[in-house]
């Protein structure tokens, strides 16, 4: 245990917009998620906490493709700022990312045989592999189609094309650690991929998809600059939002207005009474009991949940 740890016996309160997804998508799943599973790294912890920590410690296919992409971008751009000549081409991407997606499934495959993941959670485990299923060829090949486009998109996209300019100055690049601020009495997270400053002077924050685009997107970059706000002491009218939507090889910028920050800080404001709800304590974040949490009945999000195999041994 790292020096300065504390114990908590609940959670420390936050708001993320993937936390309000979760919830609007199964209590259940948000109760597993944001409580269940709270301290199941502890060897005294309940049976159903242990198991819950190591589910939600779960990732699959897609949410790997885009952790790995984001990964490959993260070291080009640090490698360009330093030296333009090294960074490695589109084929060499490819490949690289590729091989890496590999190792993950077969380190999947050889977990799932041996059952270590249920002893202690490290390092990767796709939970189609986990739950005895498997990746078929026709993912397979899509995968690789989505990697091809993804990675021709990034490297003719405004952002690359800006990064290269000299006098362009990165801030943050999809950082290891969570960032975060205090919102009134609530942890705020904001996790950005990429914030530079142009050399016109405008702070531009960069979200990075390997998906499809989402209605949620705008709201995750208001958030974003929220923080940078906050943090860097810049005024909303020195910040630009990009998404570069790199499946489909097009971005969206966003100018922020006050109303723009305003909005979000009287969302979140609300979300806080929606998440207070479900606690039995607020100040204490000691949600109510497992059974307030109820289950979806949209019956096609099981089969894709992660914690589908504590969800069928509740009798609630």
């Amino acid at each position: 245990m790292s020096e300065g740890y504390e114990e908590r016996k609940y959670p420390e309160k936050s708001w993320s917009i993937s936390r309000m997804k979760t919830l609007d998508s199964c209590q259940r799943e948000y109760y597993y998620t944001y409580y269940g599973s709270h301290n199941g790294w502890i060897f005294n912890s309940t049976d159903e906490q242990k198991i819950a920590w190591r589910l939600k410690k779960l990732t699959n296919l897609w949410m790997c493709f885009g952790e790995v992409v984001h990964k490959k971008i993260r070291g080009i751009i640090n490698i360009c700022k330093k030296d333009k000549s090294k960074f490695m081409n589109a084929n060499r991407f490819n490949e690289i990312t590729l091989n890496e997606l590999r190792g993950v499934i077969r380190e999947s495959i050889n977990k799932y045989k041996t059952k270590e993941w249920d002893e202690y959670p490290r390092g990767y485990m796709l939970q189609e592999y986990y739950y005895g299923g498997k990746i078929s060829k026709e993912t397979g090949d899509e995968l690789k189609e989505r990697l091809i486009q993804c990675v021709n998109s990034f490297y003719v996209s405004t952002t690359f094309e800006e990064i290269l300019n000299n006098e362009t100055i990165i801030i943050e690049n999809d950082e290891d650690i969570f960032s975060s601020f205090n919102h009134d009495s609530l942890k705020v997270y904001s996790k950005i991929d990429l914030l530079y400053k142009r050399p016109d002077g405008y702070y531009v924050i960069v979200d990075w998809k390997t998906g499809k685009p989402s209605e949620d997107d705008k709201e995750q970059l208001l958030v974003y600059a929220w923080y940078v706000m906050k943090k860097y002491d810049i005024h909303y009218s020195r910040i630009k939002g990009r998404v570069e939507y790199l499946l489909e090889g097009h971005s969206e910028e966003i100018i922020f207005k006050s109303e723009d920050i305003e909005y979000i800080k009287a969302k979140v404001d609300n979300d806080l009474k929606i998440i207070n709800y479900y606690l039995d304590d607020i100040s204490l974040n000691k949600p109510k009991e497992k059974s307030v949490f109820e289950k979806t009945q949209k019956s096609y999000k099981c089969g894709q949940c992660k914690f589908r195999l504590l969800c069928k041994s509740d009798n609630d």
